[in-house]
């Protein structure tokens, strides 16, 4: 009879589990995308260095003496830490844990857009004219640097729906469709 009550109770425990497992799993999740970094810049002004991020509105001031870094892999970030931080890992990169000193990072993630919204910032402007921008060798190699590297990895790494205009590489006139594909069987 013990027995039978304590089997009851684990498959009643157990049912419960499974039962919050699976409406957990239902609720919608925030859409969110992370940032990109080429939205953030290292500026040098009068009283000091600043981090800014147009884009989210993120004006940081970097404690001086302090150290800035941006973080060129997947979302971007910028860390800034103390002259005397000690933590680093292989990549040579100051990290936490810490062993002394001070670390702060910061990042941004934006929310990720319908695809009404996108397309309602597609036709806002329209066009009087289309673009007619012409591609050059000049663009590819003017800085003296690896340009169509960097530009690659910006695409990579930037999940935004939305990018401000600049000036494209390869294919300079971007086209635009919206549409229904129906299928007749």
């Amino acid at each position: 009879m013990r027995k039978k009550v304590i089997f009851i109770l684990v498959l009643i425990f157990l049912i419960l589990v499974a039962g919050g497992v699976f409406l957990w799993q239902l609720i919608p999740e925030e859409p969110e995308i992370k940032g990109s970094p080429e939205d953030y810049q290292v500026i040098e002004k009068e009283d000091g260095k600043w981090i800014e991020n147009k884009k989210a509105g993120l004006k940081v001031k970097v404690p001086d003496g302090w150290i800035v870094e941006k973080i060129d892999v997947m979302e971007g970030s910028m860390i800034m830490y103390s002259p005397d931080a000690e933590g680093m890992r292989p990549s040579g990169r100051v990290r936490p844990p810490l062993k002394k000193g001070c670390l702060i990072e910061t990042a941004v993630a934006y929310k990720k857009m319908s695809f009404d919204e996108v397309w309602s910032v597609v036709v806002s402007d329209e066009l009087k004219e289309l673009p007619k921008n012409t591609l050059s060798y000049s663009k590819l190699s003017n800085t003296g640097e690896d340009t169509i590297l960097k530009d690659a990895k910006r695409t990579l790494n930037n999940h935004n729906d939305i990018l401000e205009s600049f000036d494209k590489l390869a294919h300079p006139n971007g086209i635009c469709f919206k549409g229904i594909w129906n299928i007749d069987t």
